[in-house]
């Protein structure tokens, strides 16, 4: 991941750094994203490349997990801009991390902050409210909801693995 980030609209004029070093990209991502972002998501992203070198971002994809934000940023993808995998109901407290699901359920975890330059606060789920189906329209919205899940990233990611591979289980399937 190196050049430019910048070009597209909202996107931060900033150097990527041409390797990946934590010490290297956590001034460039605090730059684009106005926070810090916790040693946590830096080893989730180690995690990811080891799984899969070159293609972190889709690791977890199995699980049904993919990397979004500042950890999609590293892997590679996406623009420099601090609007890179917000939804359009995302609070400013709210730092998408981890699709969970579908891309089409916008589902995500991500770091809860009550200040920008302060450490998370927990790792938030957003789920799309729910609405009454009709043919030919989308299942959720308008509108999310947060729910804490875990005081880590990496807390919730492990949870929602151990999920996955309990339903996976055929014994648990009933």
């Amino acid at each position: 991941a190196s050049g430019r980030g910048g070009g597209g609209s909202g996107c931060v004029a900033v150097e990527l750094p041409a390797t990946y070093s934590r010490d290297a990209w956590r001034p460039v991502l605090r730059e684009v994203f106005f926070s810090p972002v916790a040693d946590d998501a830096f080893v989730l992203f180690e995690a990811c490349e080891a799984l899969a070198p070159g293609s972190a971002r889709t690791a977890l994809a199995r699980a049904g997990l993919g990397l979004l934000g500042p950890l999609r940023l590293l892997s590679g993808e996406g623009e420099a801009s601090p609007l890179l995998d917000r939804g359009p109901h995302d609070p400013a407290e709210f730092q998408p991390l981890v699709a969970v699901g579908p891309p089409s359920e916008g589902r995500a975890l991500g770091y809860w902050r009550d200040e920008p330059d302060a450490p998370p606060l927990f790792v938030a789920e957003r789920k799309p409210l729910p609405r009454e189906q009709k043919p030919g329209v989308s299942a959720f919205g308008p509108g999310v909801s947060f729910s804490p899940v875990a005081s880590q990233l990496l807390g919730a990611v492990h949870k929602r693995l151990a999920d996955e591979a309990k339903a996976g289980t055929p014994d648990n399937n009933e």
